[in-house]
């Protein structure tokens, strides 16, 4: 629906020689959001409509006027039987993504996924594949960057603590991404937050700052000081926090508990050496230490 976008031609229009723009050897880098134009899974994985969906794109970039940009398309990730059709897809096939990815890479520089409120199981299934087909091409694989750390509402899919976080940085060296995006959301209530705030004491500002040192230049800062992130789960999951009680499958009563009460400790050490560490179900516990990351 190109129309609803006359104010970003407008922006366009009157900031296109901005030095503002991210651009990458000259060229103004833009993103898309959903850019299959579906959200049925069906047609999420028909090649038919991943060429409707470039020729749409090509079309409103064009009438940008912004030159020859970079254009990131954001993709599928699930495949039919994953989050819908489970009755007639029940042993999903991820090898589905693997075409639309090939088809979209031959119009555009870069392939992207969301990678919101998807299961761990599903996106180590699944990313592989996408990656795998778009390298493949010799574009640009993006690895979403997920952190759900307090697991209210339906983010209870999610890995306990911060192991989604480091999860997903270390699935972007798994998957050979040459770029990463830090996906966020509603930070405060949706449990999502990368923002520099002093309720997280900037912990997830300098923990990511390492990661993406890491990933630009394949390891981490040379540790100065030991530097310590503790994390916990803000919410219990009896708590029903208003806009989710009760609203998904992933709040099933059966389920409820085994992420909770989730302490996460990460240190790095500028030597080896041990820690200890008081408030688990053991006690205090003494674990070892070695240089850099632990």
């Amino acid at each position: 629906e190109p129309d609803r976008y006359a104010w970003l031609k407008e922006f366009c229009r009157e900031y296109k020689d901005s030095p503002a723009w991210l651009r990458h050897e000259g060229r103004v880098v833009f993103m898309g959001y959903r850019s299959m134009m579906t959200w049925d899974g069906q047609e999420g994985v028909a090649v038919e409509q991943a060429r409707k969906a470039v020729a749409a794109h090509q079309a409103f970039l064009k009438s940008l006027d912004m030159g020859d940009p970079i254009f990131i398309f954001d993709g599928t990730e699930y495949v039919p039987g994953d989050i819908s059709y489970m009755s007639q897809y029940p042993n999903p096939d991820p090898h589905l993504l693997a075409p639309v990815a090939e088809e979209i890479c031959k119009n555009f520089d870069g392939y992207m996924v969301w990678g919101g409120v998807i299961p761990d199981e599903i996106y180590q299934r699944n990313y592989p594949v996408i990656a795998d087909a778009v390298n493949k091409t010799g574009k640009a694989w993006g690895m979403p960057i997920i952190n759900i750390h307090s697991g209210i509402g339906q983010f209870y899919i999610s890995k306990p603590g911060v192991e989604r976080l480091i999860d997903t940085w270390n699935f972007a060296e798994k998957t050979g991404a040459q770029l990463a995006q830090i996906v966020t959301w509603n930070d405060w209530n949706e449990a999502t937050g990368f923002a520099p705030s002093i309720s997280f004491n900037y912990a997830f500002t300098s923990l990511n700052a390492k990661f993406a040192y890491r990933f630009k230049h394949g390891h981490f800062p040379e540790a100065q000081k030991d530097t310590v992130y503790l994390f916990y789960r803000k919410y219990h999951p009896d708590a029903d926090p208003y806009l989710y009680p009760r609203s998904t499958v992933e709040r099933d009563r059966n389920l409820w508990g085994e992420t909770d009460d989730m302490l996460h400790v990460i240190v790095f050490a500028k030597g080896r050496g041990t820690i200890k560490i008081s408030g688990t179900t053991e006690g205090t516990v003494k674990c070892k230490l070695k240089k850099g990351f632990n």
